[in-house]
């Protein structure tokens, strides 16, 4: 990537700007203070290493690193892409989008917007008060100010220990009492959760401007690993909705009031999303009155596997031929095992399930000779090596017996003549190109036809390894309450693309709001990650926003993982 890359340096007296052009030339620029960046960036509010900057297809994009943050047009983000319409701010540093120039793949410009010394000036002017300026007027009126303060918050509560106890006036008494009260807890709080008491910065941690409400983006500096809970251009027709985390965070009432109570349970959560709430893009996200009445979701189509695998021909009742004889059943777990908490089942490799029944046998003169699973040129590298090591005499194989030949009663014997062995090219070439091997992998994989019947490929495996990926599940919850085909109706499936995930309808036969299942503690929590990803596997019907489907585009990397183990 060829960036150029335009500095404001500063605004001249005719409020025009000295620039500074370099070019960048990396596969990724990184920004930050330390040495090694590419743009080095001197503000001591920017990390050694803060963000990074990479063009893909086309499309030039800047995500933060570990403990980094960028923000377009003021907000938060996880990833954002350089436009004309909005500018990006690194720290102190806006980054907007200029025109491409020649001999450039993308060019940008880049201004220190908030110096050091204006955020210093800003806080004196923000303190200072004109009261005690050094005309006698302010000094006059700040003296009657302090006097008021001091005869309110002295003199009353002095005044209590010279009043008369004879002195009958019950609503006055009240009064008094009432506004001694508030005096007293005027400038006091309660204490601070458990989550925070250990802050090493106290109340400056956040609360960084004076009188003013903890901002998201205060949160975000400790909090910098979660996602906010709604989009944050999302808009809500009830004006009185909070979009920021004091909407369901609640210091000072308490040791556990940062923890969410009531707002998070079902009643909480409708109450936003029984209403309407728009996404930037327009998208709508659909009503949700109850539990029960939980619009369906719909799935994101799956891809082209590349596999021929049928789950019915592998549960038949009877179970399957083995390599060894007689008949094996298979059950589920004998493909798919818990992982992640029991979050997730693993796709099945071949070497730790298939391999058992295709054991890749291939040829008749050494049968305990195994094709390696993997990459086509293996498997033919490994076909061509066997059978030039055969004719050179180098591997000794078991003489197939000749086969007798009968002759008409009367009729002279003839000599049995041996056949000359075929060379080992076309050896190979035969067993490419017949059942020995090519019919072997076409029997779970889809194949890339060449032009002659021995120049063949696999077609590149793909799969979505998470469907929900922002919702939470765990198997072992279930064990012991339900079997898989409760839930995956897989016993009649003829198709990997047949997508064997259960219906909202499913769910609901166990889980639905308190009053109607007390048994099962269900929140819209329990299913639903509170602090989830923009991005995610599956989304309600009708609502296209941030609905991706999760997955690998890498064939090889695919095929290694999923078929192969990582192995071959």
């Amino acid at each position: 990537m060829r960036l150029l890359v335009r500095h404001r340096l500063r605004r001249t007296r005719r409020e025009g700007y000295v620039d500074r052009s370099e070019i960048l030339d990396a596969d990724e620029i990184r920004l930050g203070r330390g040495s090694d960046t590419e743009l080095h960036l001197t503000d001591g509010r920017v990390l050694l290493h803060h963000a990074t900057i990479t063009l893909r297809d086309g499309v030039l994009e800047i995500a933060p690193d570990a403990n980094g943050e960028i923000q377009q047009d003021g907000i938060p983000v996880p990833l954002a892409t350089f436009d004309t319409a909005h500018t990006i701010s690194v720290g102190p540093y806006d980054l907007t989008r200029l025109d491409d120039e020649e001999g450039c793949d993308a060019a940008i410009g880049i201004e220190l917007t908030r110096p050091m010394g204006d955020a210093e000036t800003d806080l004196r002017e923000r303190l200072s008060t004109p009261l005690l300026g050094r005309r006698r007027t302010g000094w006059k009126l700040g003296g009657a100010v302090a006097l008021v303060l001091l005869l309110l918050g002295v003199g009353v509560p002095l005044s209590t220990f010279f009043v008369s106890d004879d002195v009958a006036a019950p609503v006055s008494e009240a009064g008094t009492a009432e506004l001694l009260r508030l005096a007293e807890n005027l400038w006091v709080t309660d204490g601070v959760s458990r989550v925070h008491e250990n802050l090493d910065r106290g109340c400056q941690a956040c609360h960084t401007a004076p009188f003013a409400e903890v901002t998201n983006a205060t949160c975000m500096d400790c909090h910098n690993t979660l996602t906010t809970h709604v989009d944050p251009h999302a808009k809500y027709n009830n004006k009185t909705k909070k979009n920021d985390c004091s909407a369901c965070h609640q210091e000072h009432i308490g040791p556990d009031g940062m923890l969410p109570g009531v707002e998070i349970t079902e009643a909480g959560c409708v109450t936003c999303h029984n209403g309407a709430i728009n996404y930037a893009d327009g998208s709508p996200l659909l009503k949700v009155a109850s539990i029960a009445a939980h619009p369906p979701m719909t799935l994101p189509t799956p891809p082209a596997s590349g596999l021929i695998f049928s789950h019915a021909s592998h549960l038949v009742s009877e179970g399957m031929r083995s390599p060894e004889g007689g008949r094996k059943k298979l059950g589920c777990v004998d493909c798919h095992q818990s992982v992640n908490a029991g979050a997730d089942m693993t796709l099945p490799g071949f070497e730790s399930g298939c391999r058992s029944c295709h054991t890749l046998a291939f040829s008749p003169e050494d049968p305990t000779r195994r094709l390696p699973h993997g990459s086509v040129w293996k498997v033919q590298a490994e076909v061509d090596e066997f059978y030039a090591a055969v004719e050179a005499g180098d591997i000794k194989v078991t003489p197939l017996a000749a086969s007798e030949r009968r002759r008409l009663p009367g009729a002279r014997p003839r000599a049995i003549v041996k056949p000359v062995p075929l060379p080992a090219a076309a050896r190979a070439e035969a067993a490419l190109s017949g059942p020995a091997v090519k019919g072997q992998c076409q029997t779970c994989h889809v194949l890339d036809e060449g032009t002659n019947a021995a120049e063949w490929d696999i077609v590149p495996v793909d799969a979505i390894h998470d469907w929900l990926s922002n919702a939470r599940f765990d198997h072992g919850d279930h064990e012991g309450e339900a079997s898989c085909s409760s839930c995956h109706a897989v016993a009649t499936s003829q198709s990997v693309e047949d997508v064997a995930m259960p219906s909202i309808g499913t769910c609901l036969e166990c889980h639905g709001s308190a009053s109607d299942f007390p048994d099962v503690d269900s929140t819209c929590a329990s299913c639903h990650e509170f602090h989830g990803e923009l991005e995610q596997g599956a989304s309600l019907e009708g609502h296209n926003g941030f609905a991706t489907a999760t997955t690998d585009t890498t064939p090889l990397a695919r095929l290694a993982e999923i078929l192969s183990d990582g192995k071959n």
